[in-house]
């Protein structure tokens, strides 16, 4: 018996997905109280157009930045772009044609209307599909970088997803993602996802190490436990997001991870 899934239960299992971030997606944008929270207790220096879904503070978006090595005429793409913010900021601080990813249909009709607010219209392009399922959707060797921000956990296959990304960038290009790594836990983060590039035939992999990102992260959870939800489900779903991670934030690593793609030479930094 073969250890894949097959057909129907990979598209059961995307579609449940899908469903899960179409109601989340749905429930932030209508909650001004947690994008505040993001703003005022996360991150006050962002643009307050970059709207923070996830947990990257302007300095890790600078480094994103600067690792991806994309200028004016390159091809960015973002896989699970969510409602687009990171990529976004890193499109137009870069001048890179960005072209986002997620399974949620609900994140990228957000990110379709948002391209207008940071002056991307015409220059960003958001499209739907999940991790190592964007054959129909992605060319090969198509972007000269792909960024992936906290999401590669969700992915079922992280090497399939892996596999992938390697197939849509050209030779020698760079992927850059954001992660935490630790003892598997019921905020599903998982352990070596440096190895995982390795093994899908990237090269001079490099991990950074961010705990200060996560001083942030302690701070927004605090503050949001402190108040009322009422019938704010975005709010709801942050305590319930807080109250099991904060216990266990003590064992994860907070990281930048960074590889090139290609057979050229190079060294495998996993450090």
């Amino acid at each position: 018996m073969s250890d894949q899934p097959d057909q129907t239960t990979t598209t059961a299992t995307t579609s449940t997905t899908a469903n899960v971030f179409d109601a989340v997606f749905s429930a932030y944008e209508r909650s001004p109280r947690v994008r505040e929270l993001f703003h005022a207790d996360f991150d006050p220096s962002l643009p307050p157009e970059v709207e923070l879904f996830s947990f990257t503070p302007s300095e890790a978006l600078r480094l994103l930045a600067l690792a991806l090595d994309v200028g004016p005429g390159d091809t960015l793409v973002d896989l699970a772009c969510g409602r687009g913010g990171p990529g976004m900021w890193v499109a137009r601080e870069t001048g890179a044609r960005l072209v986002g990813v997620d399974v949620s249909p609900v994140a990228v009709a957000q990110a379709h209307r948002r391209a207008a607010d940071f002056g991307l219209s015409g220059r960003a392009e958001f499209r739907v599909g999940a991790f190592a399922e964007t054959a129909a959707i992605l060319r090969p060797a198509m972007a000269e970088a792909v960024m992936c921000v906290d999401a590669l956990h969700f992915a079922p296959d992280p090497l399939a997803a892996a596999r992938d990304v390697a197939r849509i960038l050209r030779p020698g290009r760079t992927f850059a993602l954001t992660t935490w790594e630790g003892p598997r836990n019921d905020a599903g983060y998982p352990a070596e996802l440096a190895g995982t590039l390795v093994a899908a035939g990237f090269v001079d992999v490099n991990v950074e190490e961010h705990p200060e990102w996560d001083e942030r992260r302690r701070a927004l959870y605090v503050a949001a436990l402190e108040l009322e939800p009422g019938d704010d489900t975005a709010l709801a779903n942050l305590q319930r997001e807080a109250s099991v991670a904060l216990p266990q934030m003590a064992e994860q690593r907070r990281l930048l991870i960074t590889a090139r793609s290609g057979s050229r030479t190079g060294r495998n930094s996993a450090r």
